[in-house]
């Protein structure tokens, strides 16, 4: 998953390439482990956008216009509620970080359990 994110590909689009050695991988205890030549760690997303502004966009709870203008602007002086926000933004990536790998779970669970009940395939 985090493969997958790092590189801006579907899952669909990595078992592809696995498939067909086109990325480099070895099978531990059932899990696809994947060779990585540059620097790469667990918290790195893709450039998906403009996450941080959509995430404040959205957010209805205690954010006004005018915090949403501090934090695009870091020469305010409103500085405690930037830091507040920018908290707030690293949080909500997180939380929707660790989503995106409980789908990508679950998907790969309903492909296995799919798999399992239609049986081996052949092709005659």
């Amino acid at each position: 998953m985090d493969y997958a994110m790092k590189k801006g590909v579907s899952l669909s689009t990595l078992r592809r390439h696995i498939k067909t050695n086109k990325v480099q991988y070895k099978v531990e205890d059932g899990r696809y482990l994947l060779f990585v030549t540059e620097s790469f760690k667990k918290g790195d997303l893709p450039p998906a956008g403009n996450i941080r502004e959509e995430a404040l966009r959205n957010d209805n709870h205690q954010s006004s216009s005018g915090e949403v203008r501090n934090l695009k602007n870091p020469n305010t002086s409103n500085d405690a509620s930037s830091a507040a926000l920018t908290q707030k933004v690293r949080k909500l990536e997180t939380e929707l970080h660790r989503a995106q790998e409980e789908i990508a779970e679950m998907k790969m669970l309903i492909a296995l359990y799919e798999e399992k009940i239609s049986g081996p395939r052949f092709n005659n």
